[in-house]
């Protein structure tokens, strides 16, 4: 299966996601340690625009976009060998995105 590319940051991403579910634009800031928001909005867009990330809005919960894993952030993550492949399992078969 041929994928789209990604960078290193946007692994990065990925992995921020397996490891936290949900996350918000300034919370991958603060991750990174990054000031420039609209450099953080280009690459979640990206990622979202090929399928490895899903965009959720509730405004109930936050303003702006909720972030979590798709489709294809399972074939990133199973590089990593320190990420247990029957929680990864799990986590791919989910059908529905619920926030918590």
């Amino acid at each position: 299966m041929n994928l789209p590319p990604t960078t290193n940051q946007q692994e990065q991403i990925i992995t921020y996601l397996f490891q936290f579910r949900y996350l918000l634009v300034n919370q991958f800031q603060k991750l990174f340690n990054h000031s420039d928001k609209k450099w953080i909005q280009e690459l979640l867009t990206d990622l979202v625009t090929k399928k490895y990330l899903a965009k959720i809005i509730n405004e109930e919960i936050a303003r702006g976009y909720i972030y979590c894993l798709d489709q294809r952030a399972g074939h990133i993550l199973k590089k990593d060998e320190n990420i247990d492949s029957d929680v990864l399992r799990r986590l791919y078969k989910e059908k529905q995105k619920e926030v918590p």
